[in-house]
This record gives structure tokens, C-alpha cells and sequence, in this order.
């Protein structure tokens, strides 16, 4: 179940939940704990929006399982389609223009775009909402 994505023939339709392959922060300085270069890219960006831009809101992935008790990382189990288990740091959103997407993945079910709206929710509203993870 693939999305072939030919990236000179426009527009190619991502959804809300899509996971590509692409490069996101390339210009900006190397700053730690900053994602950049060529990660997995979740798209959270509303469906209808998707369809009216070109530029889509993603939350870089990392196989680096680091600070994983955050209420605002959300650790993926190992997905058709994802090389590596994956986290994905919602603080840590950014805008991306589609041509960035270099290979579709896959899509997340909609229990795990749950947690992953639940994240982003805590990101924006900072600390003034105590985090609490789920238990085991």
C-alpha cells in the first residue's frame, strides 16, 4: 500500500497522518536537541488545508529514542513502511513546502494520531497543562 509521489506533477494529495521521507531545517543553524536534515515528516496539517497549500505543517521523527517521557514526544512502534522504531518531537512542528517530501512511508492510524494531536495540544498550551503519560 504505497503512495507513489512524482514530485514534478502536481498537486500530489498528502493527507493528515501521512508519514514521508524529507528534509526539513536544512538552512538553519545546527542548534541541539533542533531536528534537521532528512527524517520521517508526519503531516498534522487539517485535510482541507492540505488541499488548499502547497506548504504543510509536519512533526519531524527520529530514531533516536531520547526523552521519551515527554508529554510531547510520541514514540511509534516499528511501522510498514518505517525502517526504525520512530518518535515524533511535537514541540517541535514545522512548515515545509511538499517538494521536501522525498518518498511516501506510511499512514498512521487514527489511534496514534490521537496521542500525536494530544502532544501538539500540550506543545502550544506549554506549561501551563501538568503533563501526564499514560500508564503501561
Amino acid at each position: 500500500m504505497s503512495k507513489p509521489i512524482n514530485k514534478w506533477e502536481k498537486p500530489f494529495h498528502v493527507e493528515r497522518g501521512d508519514v514521508y521521507m524529507g528534509a526539513v531545517n536544512l538552512d538553519s543553524d545546527p542548534q541541539k536537541g533542533i531536528q534537521r536534515g532528512y527524517r520521517p515528516l508526519l503531516v498534522t496539517q487539517s485535510d482541507w488545508q492540505n488541499r488548499k497549500s502547497e506548504s504543510v505543517i509536519v512533526v519531524p521523527g527520529t530514531s533516536e529514542l531520547k526523552k521519551t517521557g515527554m508529554c510531547t514526544h510520541v514514540v511509534i512502534p516499528l511501522t510498514r513502511g518505517l525502517s526504525r522504531q520512530t518518535m515524533f518531537c511535537c514541540e517541535q512542528r514545522a512548515v515545509v513546502n511538499v517538494n521536501q517530501f522525498e518518498k511516501y512511508c506510511c499512514t498512521l492510524p487514527p489511534d496514534i494520531m490521537k496521542k500525536i494531536t494530544r502532544a501538539c495540544r500540550m506543545a502550544e498550551r506549554g506549561a501551563k497543562i501538568k503533563c501526564r503519560k499514560a500508564k503501561k
